[in-house]
């Protein structure tokens, strides 16, 4: 775990406009927790960070899930949007946390409700980088309050047990007649088969079901070997569907064609399914 800390914060320190941003963003989470503010558990290319996760502004932990660096890195030397959801309140305590900020060389505007320009300066009048912090307010976050102290929960066999029999009513991400009806079609048997099912929920990824269910239901028909592409690709039975797992095949020199126009993130629909295992599980109380 160290190199991998190493390596982040070298990167950071190369990007000094990304590691001021993972600053502010603990501030952030610091006051939202001493206010009770729900956050969730990550959003978008945050949750392959490292540092982001030991610093509590996600919880989605990057070794577990197999989430290459790279997708952090390559994303942010791009891409110029930082997202971040809570619950109600969230945008008014970023407006004291971020507007109140005094810095040299960094400019802090509020551009519209919730999203804050920032300006990073070279010298006097050179903007070098523009980033932007969004702050999306759910009032539906409200309810996983108790998750401030306690952390998101693991899934376990009585949760496992509701999604097979598409019990997800009033969850977040999973309630749809379709998704209670794959659930219960699928069977899942594990976080894993979990996230795989709400990376497809999408127009294009909808295709892609029929055939991960009849490798699902046939497990002979899609033989297993201990070959590193066929470990990388085998928590979405053969497919590519992921970024990280794109990633993680090119870094050992392999390579797939996936049917799906475009991947989706890992790590963006682990968060998605904590929220709904932390909905399903707070039924049974």
């Amino acid at each position: 775990m160290e190199p991998r800390i190493s390596l982040e914060l070298n990167w950071m320190t190369s990007h000094i406009e990304i590691g001021v941003c993972w600053i502010l963003l603990n501030e952030l989470k610091k006051a939202f927790r001493e206010k009770g503010i729900a956050m969730s558990p990550g959003h978008g290319h945050l949750t392959d960070s490292l540092l982001m996760y030991g610093n509590s502004i996600t919880r989605v932990h990057p070794y577990e899930w197999h989430l290459p660096l790279e997708c952090f890195t390559d994303y942010y030397e791009t891409e110029n949007d930082i997202v971040l959801e809570t619950g109600s309140g969230g945008i008014a305590e970023a407006e004291k946390v971020l507007l109140s900020l005094k810095a040299t060389n960094i400019k802090i505007e509020e551009i519209e409700k919730g999203s804050f320009r920032l300006e990073f300066l070279k010298g006097n009048s050179n903007i070098s980088r523009i980033i932007i912090i969004h702050i999306l307010e759910y009032p539906e976050l409200d309810k996983f309050q108790h998750t401030i102290v306690r952390g998101w929960r693991e899934i376990d066999d009585e949760i496992l047990r509701k999604f097979k029999k598409g019990e997800t009513e009033n969850t977040l991400w999973f309630e749809t007649d379709l998704m209670r009806k794959w659930l219960v079609e699928f069977a899942p048997e594990s976080m894993s088969d979990l996230v795989l099912l709400r990376a497809l929920l999408h127009p294009d990824g909808m295709k892609l079901f029929p055939s991960i269910l009849h490798r699902r239901q046939n497990p002979d028909c899609f033989p297993s070997s201990n070959r590193v592409d066929d470990m990388i690709l085998k928590e979405s039975y053969g497919f590519l569907v992921y970024e990280e797992q794109a990633v993680l095949l090119k870094q050992t020199g392999f390579s797939a064609e996936s049917p799906l126009k475009r991947l989706a993130h890992k790590g963006h629909n682990i968060a998605r399914t904590m929220f709904a295992v932390e909905a399903v599980a707070m039924t049974r109380q």
